[in-house]
Order: structure tokens, then C-alpha cells, then sequence
């Protein structure tokens, strides 16, 4: 596994900006998982596999002219990184 940095967030993110799934997949590993902020479990909306998360996203992607995630905090530790983000998007239906 490659050593998690920054660099490699910031590179995830500029991925996701370009609302670019298949560049997006490229960070993820088969088994990942991402925690959405949302939801009432304290780790939020629960994504595991990368088929599931490949498909939450490439959702969002479709119904949306752009999306935009700003960095506004991250930390990493071990071989994870913590981050919040701001999220803006306008749907391509208005």
C-alpha cells in the first residue's frame, strides 16, 4: 500500500472536482470504505466496496452540471484520512 499523504488527498480531491469516477476508483480499494457526514449511526451513511461507492458517486455525477468539494480540514493517521469538506453542486434540473 502506498503511504497516505496529503499530496494523495489533495490528488483524490482535484478527482472528485473533475467529477471524474473512473479517476475517483483509482484511490479506492475493493474492500473501501467511505463514511458520509449524514445519518444517525455515528460514522453517518456507511459506503463499503468499491462497486457501492463507485455507484454513489457516478450517481451524484449524473444529476449534476458540476460539483465542488472544498477542503476544510484534514488530518491523516496510519492509513486514514479524516477530512471535511464543503460540497456544492447545482442539479442539472435546477
Amino acid at each position: 500500500m502506498k503511504e497516505l499523504t496529503h499530496k494523495m488527498v489533495d490528488a483524490v480531491g482535484d478527482a472528485f472536482n473533475a467529477n471524474d469516477i473512473d479517476e475517483v476508483m483509482q484511490y479506492f480499494a475493493p474492500n473501501a470504505i467511505f463514511d458520509h457526514a449524514v445519518g444517525t449511526e455515528e460514522h453517518g451513511v456507511r459506503f463499503q466496496g468499491a462497486d457501492v461507492i463507485r455507484g454513489v458517486f457516478s450517481g451524484l455525477f449524473e444529476k449534476v452540471e458540476n460539483v465542488h468539494w472544498e477542503t476544510l480540514a484534514c488530518g491523516i493517521v496510519a492509513n486514514k484520512a479524516y477530512c471535511e469538506y464543503r460540497r456544492t453542486a447545482k442539479h442539472k434540473d435546477g
